[in-house]
């Protein structure tokens, strides 16, 4: 404990090594700034992640990296972090705080700015960052909590070990033995702890473990989440748990929130390929029941399976040249809604090639290229031609894709006897697909 030996204030010895700092508030410094240092670079990281296409590449890291959002949350953050510095700076000085009050206060204001920034600049791809930015609330909590019982209060030399005030006379402290001449042996400050900082610093602790546990928590803590963060953590590619959907669909959700979830799950559909079998069976549910706006709807079918053609953009005069019909296919397998292709063929140059149409009606995954290589002996549907002089190639495809229940669309012939689509009576949705390829021959 602190000795009421009087001595001279503030008069150092030339022998005593003072200090303003220990080695431990020191390194306790240099930590918290590498783990946000870190923090803050794993955030643009795994956001550029969960925003780039699925199936994520060098190409598509690269893409999320160089986006505005990135680049904005990017040259943002310094700006944030120098009116965070203003602002925690000009509150010290009306509190009365010290330094390291200070800066323990920077932080903490940095973390809060930056999670609304990261928010306002991703929207729901922030909640995958910011899970893993809950990790420094830890050695936050653990500086305030430290600064709280070591803080010091004055300029007068005392014993860094029991706070004995320093006398310049004695080598060694006449209470606990300490060697005064070592370094860190004598501090600066009386020793002046503070619960507030203290109980701060519990309290971030707690919230840090707290959040870094949660999915071993499951439905428990999803329970105290906020129906609209639920809807936004489902909708992420990354931010789906089972835990949240259960509690999520034990509430009644309004007419704005289900479409709200709706799109998002829309939006999880396109980055990621498809979405899980209950996510998917919920917004089937939606589409039969028709409790969904006309526009989502309409997105729903149309991206769902997207037929396109595959081939060189260029040839030389007599060079074959082959071009192939394949999809992006994202229904969820076995699910209740299926579609079925209806392919009319390919054209070239307006002339209809009658071999490549299919007489009956096809799976989405015979121009499904990852399922088409693990058929034997099966290909996607192609045309291979060549021009016999300079020019434009123009092969075009055109085909119906239908949906509806899958047990009831059958596989049945795909043409009525004039040509036309045979359209199966329990569609629900019909996507007319015409597609251009052009080949510059030189």
């Amino acid at each position: 404990m602190d000795s009421a030996k009087p001595t001279q204030q503030g008069q150092d010895s030339p022998g005593a090594r003072t200090s303003r700092h220990t080695g431990t508030h020191i390194g306790l410094v240099v930590v918290i700034t590498l783990v946000f240092a870190s923090i803050g670079f794993m955030m643009v990281l795994l956001v550029a992640m969960s925003g780039s296409a699925a199936g994520s590449g060098w190409r598509s890291l690269i893409d999320g990296l160089t986006s505005r959002r990135t680049l904005a949350f990017l040259l943002g953050c310094p700006l944030l972090c120098a009116g965070t510095w203003l602002g925690t700076r000009w509150l010290g000085r009306r509190l009365g705080c010290d330094r390291r009050t200070g800066l323990l206060m920077l932080f903490l204001g940095w973390m809060i700015v930056c999670t609304f920034a990261a928010l306002a600049a991703f929207g729901s791809g922030a909640l995958l960052l910011l899970q893993f930015a809950w990790g420094g609330l830890l050695p936050l909590g653990t500086g305030f909590i430290t600064h709280g019982l070591t803080r010091r209060a004055g300029s007068a030399p005392h014993c860094s070990r029991c706070g004995y005030e320093f006398d310049d006379e004695l080598e060694r402290c006449p209470e606990c033995g300490a060697d005064w001449k070592r370094r860190g042996g004598v501090v600066e400050g009386r020793l002046h702890r503070s619960r507030t900082l203290v109980s701060t610093g519990v309290a971030l602790l707690a919230l840090g473990v707290l959040l870094t546990i949660r999915p071993l928590l499951g439905q428990a803590f999803s329970r105290l989440v906020p129906t609209r963060f639920l809807i936004a953590q489902a909708s992420g590619r990354d931010t789906w748990s089972p835990s949240d959907w259960s509690e999520l669909m034990s509430r009644t959700l309004s007419r704005e929130q289900e479409q709200r979830l709706a799109d998002g799950l829309l939006d999880r559909r396109w980055q990621t390929g498809r979405l899980d079998p209950a996510a998917s069976g919920w917004l089937e549910q939606e589409i039969v029941s028709g409790g969904l706006p006309d526009a989502a709807r309409e997105r729903y079918f149309h991206e769902m399976v997207m037929m396109r053609l595959r081939g060189p953009s260029a040839a030389r005069v007599g060079e074959r040249v082959k071009v192939e019909a394949l999809v992006d296919d994202r229904s969820t397998p076995f699910a209740g809604l299926g579609s079925r292709v209806l392919f009319a063929g390919f054209t070239v140059n307006g002339q209809s090639m009658g071999a490549t149409r299919l007489e009956r009606m096809a799976s989405a995954y015979d121009f499904d290229e990852w399922s088409v290589k693990r058929k034997t002996g099966a290909a996607l549907p192609s045309i291979e031609v060549s021009a016999a002089e300079p020019g434009t190639l123009v092969i075009e495809v055109e085909a119906w894709i239908v949906y509806g229940p899958e047990a009831r669309l059958g596989w049945g012939r795909a043409w009525n006897e004039d040509g036309t689509p045979l359209l199966p009576d329990e569609r629900l949705w019909v996507e007319p697909v015409r597609q251009r390829h052009e080949v510059k021959v030189k």
